[in-house]
């Protein structure tokens, strides 16, 4: 019979198979927590009859509450007063792959199956050309926590010098600097 001569090492648990074992990771309930959850389904076995005076106060503050609530699904199936705002300056620059989209609401980027968005105020600033040949149309967002963020669009002469005067109304009109 053949014997290993490798040291006998028994099986490690680690977070992957076993995240409890990472102090810290998942939370711990004191013991306290736990007998006053027991106390507490004690108490709540007994079932409480209402009073019929305490329902019929209770009665009209549920109509009050109904009508609230009708209210508050109307104004949200109103778009809100900047989507319905059809002289928006807005900005839009794609190929195949990607693009670039600046509006209202900020600045969107698209490449293949990625995507990012940013808010007016995220926005440090924003810094566009066009390529020496002409053929790619560059856009540069820099964060205010110093993220840069970039995306290149191909596209022919004309079209670069178009994008770039259409960006500059939408910088002007949307981002403080």
């Amino acid at each position: 019979m053949e014997q290993r001569i490798d040291q006998n090492m028994p099986p490690v648990n680690v977070a992957a198979s076993d995240p409890a074992r990472i102090p810290g990771l998942v939370p711990t309930e004191p013991e306290e927590a736990n007998e006053r959850t027991e106390s507490e389904e004690a108490e709540g076995s007994a079932v409480r009859t209402p009073d019929p005076d305490e329902a019929e106060a209770e009665a009209p503050a549920d109509t009050d509450a109904d009508e609230d609530a009708d209210t508050d699904e109307a104004t949200r199936g109103e778009p809100a007063a900047e989507d319905t705002d059809s002289d928006a300056v807005t900005f839009e620059a794609a190929d195949r792959r990607g693009g670039a989209q600046a509006g209202p609401s900020g600045i969107h980027f698209t490449l293949d199956d990625q995507e990012t968005s940013f808010t007016w105020e995220e926005v440090g600033s924003v810094e566009h050309k066009v390529s020496l040949t002409g053929r790619w149309f560059h856009v540069v967002v820099s964060t205010v926590g110093h993220g840069r963020y970039q995306v290149d669009v191909s596209t022919n002469r004309k079209r670069a010098k178009e994008w770039q005067g259409e960006l500059e109304a939408v910088l002007d009109a949307y981002f403080e600097a």
